[in-house]
Formats: structure tokens, sequence, C-alpha cells
């Protein structure tokens, strides 16, 4: 995205009070990325390569976080 990253979008959307279940996906090996995606709200945070499984079940997390 122009302007603004992934991780950025997430903190403003936090900040704003705009929870949306989301899953993050990266292929950055900092490992800051995950824990500061998830404590802004993120249901998952999956690093590239990842297990079929591993998607589905944050997909199944994400559909499930409102209910």
């Amino acid at each position: 995205m122009p302007g603004m990253s992934g991780i950025e979008l997430q903190e403003t959307l936090a900040r704003h009070g705009q929870v949306i279940p989301t899953v993050f996906i990266t292929g950055q090996m900092d490992p800051d990325i995950c824990p500061r995606v998830l404590a802004a709200g993120a249901v998952a945070c999956l690093r590239k390569p990842f297990h079929e499984a591993a998607l589905i079940k944050a997909v199944n997390a994400a559909l499930h976080t409102r209910e």
C-alpha cells in the first residue's frame, strides 16, 4: 500500500476503535512483527512459508471472533 504498511494500518484502525478480525501474512523475518500486530488486534500472524492448516485455523479464528 502506498504510504502505509499493513502494520501501520492495523495500528491506526485500533487507535480509532475499529477492530477488524485480521490475519497478517508476512515474509519478513523481523521477530517484532507478529507480537506487534497481535497487540494491535490481529487474530493471527503467519510467516511465509506456512502450512495450509495454519491458514485454515487462522481464517476460522477470524470468522469466529465476532460471534
